[in-house]
Formats: structure tokens, sequence, C-alpha cells
């Protein structure tokens, strides 16, 4: 007992090792009397109460009284812009361009397409992007977004997203 072989990563042949044998039980008896050991803990509210907050929005602050709503919407926002202008509807380039996770930008991508932005998934492939930057300047955005986008409607790479950082 406590003999093993070990393959390392630096290593094609395995070498033989020693060590000391403990058994699940003295594992279990050394966790417990180290549980007994540290004092409860005890968490101020205010400190709790907006560690809820980032949970439940991802946005902490920004998200305000809403939740992290306002967060989503804005990240909403820049996801359709993105998509639109460079008119490539995947998933990964919004984990990279809006530094999200897997599942946010899922959910977004989701979104997109109740919206009619996007087409449906199509497995592993980037999704059709149904809305051309005529029309995310026309009527996609807000009076300010869709004056700047009128005065570059003919220039849409120049948009205000950079697409490579």
């Amino acid at each position: 007992k406590g003999d093993m072989l070990l393959l390392g990563p630096s290593s094609s042949i395995p070498q033989r090792v020693q060590g000391s044998w403990v058994t699940e039980e003295e594992v279990r008896n050394i966790a417990a009397f180290w549980k007994r050991q540290t004092p409860e803990l005890t968490y101020d509210e205010a400190v709790q109460g907006s560690d809820d907050d980032a949970a439940a929005g991802g946005g902490g602050a920004a998200g305000g009284g809403g939740g992290g709503g306002d967060d989503d919407d804005d990240l909403l926002e820049q996801a359709k812009e993105l998509v639109v202008r460079s008119q490539l509807g995947s998933t990964s380039m919004l984990q990279r361009k809006l530094r999200v996770g897997f599942a946010r930008a899922g959910r977004i991508m989701d979104l997109l397409e109740e919206r009619g932005v996007v087409g449906p998934s199509t497995g592993s492939k980037a999704r059709d992007v149904l809305m051309t930057p005529e029309e995310l300047d026309g009527g996609g955005g807000g009076d300010a977004e869709g004056a700047d986008g009128a005065g570059a409607g003919d220039a849409s790479p120049a948009a205000p997203i950079d697409l490579d950082g």
C-alpha cells in the first residue's frame, strides 16, 4: 500500500514511487477536524446583497435596481450592431467581441433570432444574417444612432464598433 507507478508528462516510461497510504476514513476524519477548527462564517448583508445582484444580472452596479436588465439590453444592441455590420451570425464571434461566456452569447443569439436579425441555428455553422446594415441605420436604433448612421450610410465598414479589436 502506497506504491504506485507514475507516468509524468515529461517521460514515456512509468516511474515507481512510494508514498504513505491514507485510507478514506482517515481523510474524512482529518477533513472533519479542520471543519471543527474553522469558525462559523458570517457575512455582511450589504456585501451579500451585491453578490446576489451580480450573479443574477451579471452586471453588479451597472444593473441598478433592475437586476441587470439594462446591461442585457446594452449587450443586445451591441451584438445586433456587430452581427449586422459584419454580416456574421456567430456565437463565438459574440463571445470574443463582447467578452461574454458561451451560454450568454447563445442566449443573445437566440434573442437576435426572435427579433428577426439572424436566421435559425444550422448546427456548428454561423447563422444567416437577415438584416442589412442599411436597415440597421434606418430603423433599428435611436435618433442619435440613426443620425450617425445616415451620415456614414455608404461607408458601413467604418462602423463605430471595431470588429478587429
